[in-house]
């Protein structure tokens, strides 16, 4: 749970992503915030292959046809995308999807 307090930062420049550790950052280390798109927190939950789900994480079950965006709702992190609207709380479906993308990099995906 220790990955909870990670940030995802997308950098326009180098079209990448820099991933930092609230705590440990050096905030001083940027000197253009304008290069950077809103930080996304690590919900500290792995998807069914282990791999961290951040927030903007597009995921999907490899059965299923529709796909979903991580996202804070209210009190926690939730699973937005479903056919008929609803939201699913992350932390009660986590291990049964996996992280095919994010909203920054392949927004193409969930055309």
């Amino acid at each position: 749970m220790n990955d909870r307090f990670n940030i995802r930062y997308f950098n326009k420049n180098t079209k990448e992503f820099e991933y930092l550790k609230i705590g440990a950052v050096n905030f001083n280390l940027f000197t253009d915030w304008t290069v950077y798109e809103q930080g996304q927190f690590c919900t500290g939950l792995k998807d069914k292959n282990g791999t961290l789900i951040y927030e903007g994480d597009i995921l999907q079950q490899p059965q299923l046809p529709h796909k979903v965006v991580c996202e804070w709702y209210k009190d926690g992190f939730w699973l937005n995308g479903f056919m008929n609207g609803a939201k699913r709380e992350l932390r009660n479906m986590h291990n049964c999807y996996e992280v095919i993308g994010n909203i920054y990099e392949n927004k193409e995906i969930l055309e």
